[in-house]
């Protein structure tokens, strides 16, 4: 017999709730009991990191979760059970518990996540590169690694190490957007980008616009750029990503609930290897605050941890000051 049903949906994943709503519902029919609607804005993990937002974001996204999950009762549940629809904030399992505790539920319904074909193709997951990455070094059977990775890379790194600290002798990230705490500026910086967006003057526009020296952009990494863009794949991600709107229905979110896992997890444990932050003064959309930030966060739980800032760099220090970049990174892995 139960009379408060608690169900966990995320809006954002259509599989969190059509299979677990049917079952709420069905028990709270079987037994007139109130379906308590329940789902969780992620939080920032700790002060520092909300302080990288508008002061009125958090607000908002409860805002936003609150009509959505507003909708999604008229819409779903049905007219003869009662529903209570309930927003919060904060880290799933601890909100999901707290809120069960508070309504006095009698059970909880959740789904169990079965990933789906985007999870193992799309980006902004990057579950699959990062197994893929491991399972190179596992495959090669190589330990001690010290790893590198500059931008979206660095958040490759940063999960390798949480995933499986054994391979790992040291952690290093450079001028990471993507990890670094926050808003990014990308949408302001390039905003005047020119089009058509994969022609060579376009391209030639952004790599300078992300650099303290335009004179880094050299034809050589043009020539590479081109090429890429040329690849079917490439482009028909393009393709899916802009005319398709994968990239606000799917990336811009599933990297958002990425990011609070990777801090929630940084915060809590640590990477347990050390790290090194490498990070451009200059640079546009990574700001230094953001690398701050971000040392902020793992030095919390990983005292091993130091930040290294280039004057005069923009996004791509180790091609504005490579003889000092490679220097910095050999010495670092020496020392270990």
């Amino acid at each position: 017999m139960y009379s408060d049903i608690l169900l966990a949906v995320d809006l954002n994943q259509e599989s969190s709730w059509t299979r677990a709503l049917p079952v709420a519902v069905g028990h709270c029919e079987a037994f007139a009991a109130r379906l308590h609607l329940l789902t969780v804005v992620p939080d920032f993990g700790m002060p520092i990191v909300g302080g990288f937002f508008p002061e009125d974001f958090a607000k908002k996204a409860l805002a936003d979760a609150r009509a959505r999950l507003d909708a999604f009762a008229r819409d779903k549940v049905p007219a003869g059970v009662a529903c209570n629809a309930i927003v919060r904030q904060g880290t799933v399992y601890e909100v999901i518990l707290a809120v069960a505790q508070a309504v006095g539920a009698d059970l909880i319904v959740t789904a169990s996540h079965r990933p789906e074909h985007k999870d193992y193709l799309l980006g902004p997951n990057a579950a699959r590169v990062v197994r893929h990455a491991l399972g190179f070094l596992d495959a090669l059977d190589l330990h001690d690694c010290h790893i590198v990775g500059h931008s979206r890379g660095a958040y490759l790194t940063c999960r390798m190490t949480l995933e499986n600290p054994a391979r790992i002798k040291s952690n290093i990230m450079v001028d990471t957007n993507t990890l670094g705490p926050g808003q990014g500026r990308n949408h302001i910086v390039f905003t005047d980008t020119p089009k058509p967006y994969l022609s060579r003057e376009s391209q030639r526009w952004v790599l300078e616009n992300y650099s303290w020296n335009p004179k880094i952009v050299t034809e050589d990494w043009l020539d590479e750029l081109m090429r890429v863009a040329a690849l079917p794949k490439y482009l028909e991600s393009v393709r899916k990503m802009l005319d398709e709107g994968v990239g606000d229905r799917v990336f811009v979110p599933t990297l958002a609930r990425q990011k609070s896992d990777t801090f929630d997890r940084l915060m809590s444990a640590g990477t347990e290897r050390p790290n090194l932050i490498v990070w451009g003064l200059n640079d546009p959309t990574a700001t230094i605050d953001q690398g701050f930030g971000l040392y902020e966060i793992m030095v919390h739980r990983e005292r091993r941890t130091e930040m290294h800032v280039f004057n005069h760099s923009g996004h791509f220090s180790y091609r504005e000051h490579p003889e000092a970049f490679n220097r910095l990174i050999l010495d670092y892995a020496h020392s270990l």
